[in-house]
């Protein structure tokens, strides 16, 4: 029997609006500086500086300062660039209005996500922190998805049995690292109807406003 329900943040219960953090910043057709958000797998030194920015390891001053001796043009506005994340997070509303429906019905709900200062602030600021029993943040606790230790330590701090437990994530790499830690799996492949597939899961007939 299910009782519990992790969930990621970022590509499940909201997303970045990429195209609009480029378009405030014009930076697509200066110097392309937006593959610092969206294309930081390129480039090996960058990869493991935002990992590392992930686990808390270093701060926002070092990440800029790292990227900036990658794209030295684009150094001048990357603080900003950062700190206008939270600014163009859109929220998943329909799963958020489905999470307030699991907690009121019992279900206990813990968000697990590999987050940075900006990603933190966004969920410790949105009205969906009222739906959740708990919250596991990479930065805050020193582990990141997808190693098993994070979501163990999910389960040993919320009281969660694997076994009664989905962790619903939008990256297969992150659901396999759940699975090492016996936690059952939901993989979120389309955010528009992610509510109504877990939600079905849940209760009979259960439709969202969202449009498919």
């Amino acid at each position: 029997m299910i009782k519990n329900v992790i969930f990621d943040y970022m590509g499940v219960l909201a997303t970045v609006d990429y195209k609009g953090i480029a378009k405030e910043f014009s930076l697509i057709d200066k110097f392309k500086a937006l593959r610092l958000l969206v294309g930081i797998k390129k480039n090996e030194t960058m990869h493991q500086a935002f990992n590392d920015y992930q686990l808390g390891k270093i701060t926002t001053d070092d990440c800029c300062f790292i990227a900036s001796t990658l794209y030295p043009k684009a150094a001048p506005v990357l603080p900003k660039l950062l700190d206008s994340i939270p600014s163009h997070i859109i929220e998943n509303t329909e799963l958020i209005n489905l999470t307030k429906k699991l907690h009121d019905d019992g279900f206990k709900l813990i968000l697990l996500s590999n987050s940075i200062p900006e990603t933190q602030f966004s969920i410790q600021n949105s009205s969906l922190v009222e739906n959740f029993d708990g919250f596991v943040l990479s930065n805050l606790v020193g582990l990141r998805k997808p190693d098993p230790e994070i979501y163990r330590l999910a389960c040993e701090t919320y009281n969660l049995k694997p076994d009664e437990t989905f962790m619903i994530d939008d990256k297969p790499e992150n659901l396999a690292g759940a699975k090492q830690a016996h936690l059952k799996t939901i993989h979120c492949d389309n955010f528009s109807k992610i509510a109504n597939r877990i939600g079905n899961l849940f209760y009979s007939n259960y439709h969202s406003s969202t449009k498919e």
